[in-house]
């Protein structure tokens, strides 16, 4: 971690930056490590433990949201490339993802609630 001297130019560029951290991570699926270097530029004050909270509490929803998504809609496997379609699209399944996670009445998951409401819309 890095504390950005106050009379730095990048101060004037991004409002309230103060310390930049540098993550290294490591993964490993199936017998195969790799490593990524990850770069936050961040308003806290130089304090490692409260930046690594920030940082895993922001992946860990991401995370979360990301693969629900991308299992419930395989997000992942379209291609769409107009931008706004992409945002609108985007927004609409996350909007859908609340709504399934809303339902209490079955324990189903997002997936296959999604699959009954295409079965039998009256139902819902």
């Amino acid at each position: 971690m890095i504390e950005i001297p106050k009379d730095s130019p990048h101060r004037r560029t991004w409002k309230d930056f103060r310390t930049l951290a540098v993550v290294l991570t490591r993964t490993e699926q199936t017998d195969v490590e790799t490593f990524e270097t990850r770069l936050y530029l961040s308003s806290l004050p130089l304090d490692a433990h409260r930046l690594a909270q920030a940082i895993r509490s922001h992946w860990a929803i991401e995370n979360t949201l990301h693969w629900s998504i991308d299992v419930t809609f395989g997000e992942d496997h379209h291609r769409l490339l107009d931008r706004n379609g992409v945002c609108n699209l985007s927004a609409i399944r996350r909007l859908c993802v609340a709504i399934l996670r809303r339902d209490t009445t079955s324990k189903l998951g997002a997936k296959n609630k999604r699959f009954q409401a295409a079965l039998n819309p009256h139902d819902i």
